[in-house]
């Protein structure tokens, strides 16, 4: 794909990869700049539960508007193709910083602090990320955390009552509080998945 043109965006080389789709640093034609242009594999293209989990990634990630989490611009589809244009972050992946040489104490809770700060907001705002691991961090030459790859992201739950606890879990105890703040979701497991 790289040289190729999709909509407005020139595509300029491959910057990352993954199960949900290819990621390339692309310039924007009309704007001027770099963006960064997610595109679903073209073997999931025709499943419909991919394409609306990949919809699903761009309008969970395009409600949280936070220092620290990707900004997304757009998703579109041009040619039979699917994207998402987000904003370019120009810096390194968690995974890659650690693998360097490790991490100081000190940035080490310096990104933490941040990747909490935009789970936080993520979380007030009822989106649970899922995925979170030094691949789906980028840190900028200044230090800055942006947390990347809402695709698994889910909506939490209101709160159950006690009754509909009981039903729920299929048990005779009432469910953990974790499970319904959400954060029970957070550790990967939601309704009956732990039984």
């Amino acid at each position: 794909m790289i040289g190729q043109t999709v909509s407005h965006y020139r595509i300029v080389e491959e910057i990352g990869h993954g199960g949900m789709g290819v990621v390339y640093k692309a310039e924007d034609t009309k704007l001027g700049g770099f963006v960064a242009l997610k595109f679903l594999p073209q073997d999931l293209m025709q499943d419909r539960k991919f394409v609306e989990r990949f919809h699903r990634e761009a309008r969970a990630t395009r409600a949280l508007n936070h220092s620290n989490i990707c900004t997304i611009y757009d998703i579109d589809e041009a040619e039979g193709v699917h994207y998402i244009a987000m904003k370019y972050v120009q810096g390194k992946t968690l995974d890659q910083l650690i693998a360097r040489h490790g991490l100081r104490v000190h940035e080490a809770l310096k990104y933490a602090v941040q990747m909490a700060t935009a789970l936080v907001k993520s979380h007030a705002a009822g989106i649970v990320h899922r995925d979170l691991k030094p691949t789906n961090v980028m840190v900028t030459g200044e230090g800055l955390v942006k947390v990347l790859d809402f695709g698994l992201a889910k909506r939490k739950r209101p709160p159950n009552d006690l009754g509909s606890q009981l039903h729920d879990t299929g048990r005779d105890t009432p469910s953990p509080p974790e499970r319904d703040s959400g954060l029970w979701t957070d550790m990967g497991m939601s309704g009956n998945e732990h039984l």
